[in-house]
């Protein structure tokens, strides 16, 4: 999706879906939009990660595997292969989420399975959004 001009920029932002489709993936609060899947996981987020800077733990290193059902969610969406709602984003939002913290204190203590995982999910998100866009 591109922004337009008579996009409104903190719609585009909070929400980034074209306005047609902004009611089956975005939760309406007042007159604005925000996406549901970015909605889960920026909740689930600093929640997990003020909880785990609390208790000083550090989630496992293939703890990022949680956010696998979003990309599947996402990808499974962008490629056209089947369609899901504001619940199901929601919930893979939540599961990213919880990955997140964990994958960020990974990555940052060189733990080399977060560090194959984020390349993982780049070369993923990166070959979906090609697809994709070459389509439109």
């Amino acid at each position: 999706m591109q922004y337009s001009r008579d996009d409104d920029f903190l719609d585009f932002l909070l929400a980034h879906h074209a306005k047609e489709e902004r009611q089956a993936r975005c939760f309406a609060i007042g007159n604005r939009h925000i996406c549901a899947r970015c909605t889960g996981w920026f909740a689930a987020s600093v929640a997990f990660g003020i909880l785990i800077i609390i208790l000083g733990v550090k989630p496992p290193g293939y703890f990022y595997l949680l956010s696998v059902p979003a990309f599947v969610d996402w990808g499974g969406r962008r490629l056209g292969f089947f369609g899901s709602g504001k619940a199901m984003a929601f919930f893979t939002g939540v599961l990213m989420g919880l990955a997140i913290p964990g994958f960020v204190m990974g990555v940052l203590s060189l733990d080399m399975l977060a560090i194959a995982g984020l390349f993982a999910y780049l070369a993923l998100f990166s070959t979906i959004s090609m697809l994709t866009h070459a389509s439109t």
